[in-house]
């Protein structure tokens, strides 16, 4: 192989590494931009949303501080202690007083937990003084107490954690709310450029009929009908620009919503109907009470209101049968072998066993049962205000997504039958069995019904938008993400 063969294949090599990212990343930008990858787009990319999901991790770090707070793991414990008895009592006529120092040091840990229950364990030296003498005493011990029965303890630690739950409860809604509203202005940005572009599109195309008709007619020399033509043409070159002007205005939009760096217009997939599986077809397949029950089964926000509700059941049963704060305890000690003056104090262990009882103040339990009350009437109050809108609002737009495919059946009939009028007055009129008024009217007529059979067909898919939003759909499409969000943030019942 020669050195140039050798030089060329090295300098391709060189080009290859060097653009094959810039390739692959102009591979990875060329995403078509229709309803279903917009779902996805403006999750990863919008700043709302992404705003929403760090308001829910600052909440959650939060909440995790203040349950840590009650569930404390104390690696280091260093207990000390001096104390003196003094024991007089009378030999005959003598008075006799012995006293005894104790100086006590261990070293340990501790573990509480949320429900009230408390590990601690170390170990030490025991050193005392007495009348016989000096003694250091090597220990182990440990303490372990727990809540019995129903214990007071647990709601009080329940009910302080309240409010951090519904800090965290207000920042899932936010969040859910936030992704439905910024997925739906995406979605009718999209629908708004796509009408942009198809009136931009009949208006080009009525200017085209014009200037072929005008080419025709120069030739017979009818100034008249020339100028008519020439009105014509400018009249929808003026529509054109304008509708360019809102296709721009409408793919900026678009673009802001999404989040994009940039948006190509030969990305924006064209909307169609007459396909067999096009986008929202259940919403007119499906029975009406299904996609009710459906809708609300994958209702987010009425999952995350159900959890906060059950957890106030959980408050109200503790506070029915938390009368009574019983605390156990069992503790335990081993006394190694002491070294020192007195050989009376041998090895050996000690076990023990405690209660501790308390009746809780009346009141105060009253109290705790009447916000659990009213908890779960609240939440109850809201998962029903829910369930009750998202049925209306899907009867409401299916219906109405009905009546409107209807009619957008109509005007595509009535499209069609004015194309076939249009074609034949053109064909009478160059056969000079038409006027130009006659003719010129009928492109203008057929213009007229093709921009009503956009906006109809625009108004269908933005019904389409407001039963996606009712429905739960986007977060059926972003079921894992949602899923791993749950997890990581104590809704893992999502």
């Amino acid at each position: 192989m020669t050195f140039w063969k050798i030089a060329k294949i090295n300098l391709l090599l060189v080009i290859l590494i060097q653009y094959s990212p810039n390739l692959n990343l102009q591979a990875q930008n060329r995403v078509p931009i229709n309803f279903y990858s917009i779902i996805q787009i403006t999750y990863e990319k919008n700043l709302e949303i992404a705003a929403a999901r760090f308001g829910i991790e600052e909440t959650d770090f939060q909440f995790r501080r203040f349950e840590r707070n009650l569930s404390q793991f104390v690696p280091l414990v260093i207990d000390s202690q001096v104390d003196r008895e003094s024991e007089r009592n009378f030999d005959g006529l003598n008075r006799i007083t012995e006293n005894e120092d104790e100086a006590r040091v261990s070293v340990g840990f501790e573990k509480e937990f949320f429900d009230g229950k408390k590990i601690t364990a170390g170990a030490g030296v025991r050193g005392t003084s007495d009348t016989n003498g000096e003694n250091a005493n090597p220990f182990i011990g440990g303490e372990v107490k727990f809540p019995l029965f129903s214990s007071i303890t647990t709601l009080e630690r329940v009910t302080e954690r309240n409010f951090e739950e519904n800090e965290l409860l207000n920042a899932w809604l936010e969040f859910i709310e936030t992704v439905r509203g910024e997925v739906s202005d995406s979605h009718a940005a999209y629908i708004d450029l796509q009408n942009a572009i198809s009136r931009r599109e009949i208006a080009e195309s009525a200017n085209r009929d014009f200037r072929e008709l005008l080419a025709e007619t120069e030739k017979t020399g009818n100034e008249d009908e020339i100028r008519q033509i020439e009105d014509q043409i400018q009249a929808f070159r003026s529509r054109t620009v304008n509708q360019q002007g809102k296709v721009d205005a409408w793919q900026i939009s678009l673009l802001d919503r999404l989040g994009m760096d940039s948006l190509p217009l030969d990305l924006v997939e064209t909307l169609v109907m007459k396909e067999a599986d096009f986008y929202g077809k259940q919403y007119v397949e499906k029975d009406l009470e299904q996609i009710v029950i459906e809708a609300i089964g994958n209702d987010v926000e009425i999952r995350v209101l159900k959890i906060a509700r059950k957890n106030a059941e959980l408050k109200k049963s503790l506070a029915e049968r938390g009368k009574w704060d019983i605390i156990g305890k069992l503790f335990g000690t081993y006394d190694f072998e002491s070294r020192g003056d007195d050989i009376r104090r041998p090895s050996g262990f000690g076990v023990g066993l405690g209660f501790s009882v308390q009746r809780t103040d009346p009141k105060l339990l009253q109290l705790s049962l009447r916000q659990a009350e009213a908890e779960i009437q609240k939440f109850s109050a809201e998962i029903i205000w829910r369930e009750r809108q998202v049925r209306n609002l899907i009867r409401r737009r299916v219906s109405e997504a009905h009546n409107s495919r209807s009619l957008i059946d109509e005007l595509e009939a009535s499209r069609r039958l004015r194309k076939s009028v249009y074609v034949q007055k053109l064909e009478a009129f160059r056969q000079n069995n038409e006027t130009i008024d006659n003719l010129i009217q009928s492109r203008i007529s057929l213009f007229e019904t093709e921009k009503e059979f956009l906006e109809r067909f625009a108004q269908y898919f933005e019904i389409v938008v407001d039963l996606d939003v009712a429905s739960g759909f986007y977060f059926q499409e972003l079921g894992s993400v949602i899923e791993e969000i749950g997890e990581a943030y104590h809704f893992n019942q999502i």
